[in-house]
């Protein structure tokens, strides 16, 4: 059995420094297809703290969420709502449970919500629990899998929040690993 973690932030910027309002991560099984997620992870961060901590919020980035579902703005706004370190803090502890420990910390796009993350680890003075290594995308994995552009769409949950969002990725990872493995 390995564990890998899939990480999804929502963010009120695009740049490193984004605040980041919500984060959402799953643990899971690339060699057990069958098994359910259970192992997940999933909090909301107060724009306050953010702001803070000195990070950013981009007008364009606020309009898009004007632009998104009811249930995805409303996502944001779910309890739990903790203030940034504490967001942080809880997703290192939860991550360091994982049993075993996790070889793999995958996002869309690692360049993204990676970045982040380890920018608001570094900004308070955390240690982000991952090697840099250790990163993998699910853009990646579903291009090889799927060269055409022809992946299934996975329906799950609502697209935007963020522990939804890491869910159907880590699903789609791992239908992916086994396409690449088992395609005759």
């Amino acid at each position: 059995m390995s564990s890998h973690i899939m990480l999804d932030i929502e963010t009120m910027d695009t740049e490193n420094t984004a605040s980041i309002v919500s984060i959402g991560a799953c643990a899971f099984d690339m060699d057990n297809y069958d098994e359910e997620i259970t192992r997940k992870f999933d909090i909301r961060i107060s724009l306050e703290s953010n702001q803070k901590a000195g990070r950013t919020i981009s007008a364009s980035t606020v309009s898009w969420w004007l632009k998104q579902s009811k249930e995805a703005q409303a996502a944001l706004h779910r309890d739990p709502v903790v203030n940034l370190k504490e967001g942080l803090t809880q997703f290192r502890m939860w991550a360091d449970e994982v049993k075993p420990r996790a070889s793999r910390i995958w996002a869309k796009d690692p360049d993204f919500d990676v970045v982040i993350m380890k920018d608001a680890f570094n900004d308070l003075g955390m240690v982000w629990p991952f090697k840099f290594w250790e990163s993998r995308s699910v853009r990646t994995i579903v291009e090889l899998a799927y060269p055409n552009g022809d992946e299934p769409h996975i329906e799950l949950g609502v697209a935007h929040d963020a522990a939804d969002d890491a869910i159907r990725q880590a699903l789609m990872v791992r239908h992916c690993y086994w396409t690449l493995n088992h395609a005759k």
